[in-house]
């Protein structure tokens, strides 16, 4: 283990602190307004991108912004170039930019890029594509491959399936995750009435097996070995069911970050299990800042998740 990643887990392990933690959630969502919880969050450890006076979805980015601002404070702490599992990890923020690139194409408005830095896959030439058709050629020039298509649902799945695969090829502690991450990438294709076919089905069989139809994975079907993102939920509505597979995903998500961050002696993985709950406590509170704008709405999945 070399001297960086020993530095970057002590910086983890601080950056692990300052999580909001359930009971500090359930306060959240205890909040009389959705301006007094924002406010509660400008004051806090997401308060470098989270102010007072924000809009839901607003909150929601600037949370999500305050994750990426941690990943590239762990890969300042890290070894050269960022390594290779913190820039995976952020792949998933590349393909938000790449999200909101298409749509300023099709003439909506859209937040100014996630600030990615060093930790970015191909970013740098992707963000100067003057056209959907100039975004995908140069997608199939880099690590992402072609989407097979350049219209957001297509590029917006295949994209995921590919960020799956790279993350189970380069981290293969993490496989199970990104396993379940391809199931849950195929129920929200199929509630979106999006078809995945070519590359994509290759990409999505690939983690969970060549014998899958897609209805069997919209169904959870070659999951069940770990904590299976669909697993129950074949019965429900199409929403419902995708709801279910989302909260069964981040749960599964919070029980792998918990056992590599618990690690007694600093390593890669020690870090990457602290992202993972990084990123968790920040949907936990994007989903508390939900129930109160919701005006109570159901809060009984965050509190079972805490």
């Amino acid at each position: 283990m070399s001297a960086a990643w020993v530095a970057a887990a002590v910086r983890a392990r601080g950056l692990l602190h300052r999580t909001f933690g359930p009971d500090r959630i359930r306060q959240l969502e205890a909040a009389p307004t959705l301006g007094d919880a924002i406010a509660v969050l400008a004051e806090s450890s997401y308060g470098r991108y989270v102010h007072r006076g924000m809009s839901l979805a607003e909150a929601e980015r600037a949370i999500d912004a305050t994750v990426l601002w941690h990943l590239r404070i762990l890969a300042g702490w890290g070894p050269a170039l960022s390594a290779t599992s913190l820039r995976l990890l952020a792949g998933d923020f590349e393909i938000r930019n790449i999200e909101d690139l298409l749509l300023r194409f099709a003439g909506e408005g859209v937040e100014p890029p996630f600030e990615l830095g060093a930790l970015a896959l191909s970013w740098s030439r992707l963000a100067t594509a003057g056209s959907a058709g100039q975004l995908r050629q140069r997608l199939a020039a880099s690590s992402w491959g072609d989407p097979g298509g350049n219209d957001l649902g297509t590029v917006r799945f295949t994209l995921r399936l590919v960020w799956a695969s790279h993350l189970a090829d380069h981290l293969p502690f993490l496989r199970p995750l990104a396993a379940s991450a391809v199931g849950l990438a195929v129920a929200r294709a199929s509630t979106a009435g999006v078809g995945l076919e070519g590359r994509a089905l290759d990409l999505a069989r690939r983690l969970t097996g060549p014998g899958l139809s897609i209805a069997e994975l919209t169904t959870g079907g070659g999951l069940a070995e770990p904590g299976p993102a669909l697993q129950g939920a074949q019965d429900t509505a199409p929403s419902d069911r995708l709801w279910v597979a989302e909260v069964a995903w981040w749960s599964q998500m919070e029980a792998i970050g918990s056992a590599f961050a618990a690690a007694s002696n600093p390593s890669e993985s020690m870090v990457v299990g602290v992202v993972l709950l990084l990123a968790v406590d920040a949907w936990k509170v994007r989903r508390a800042l939900q129930v109160v704008a919701a005006q109570g709405a159901s809060p009984e999945v965050i509190n079972a998740l805490a």
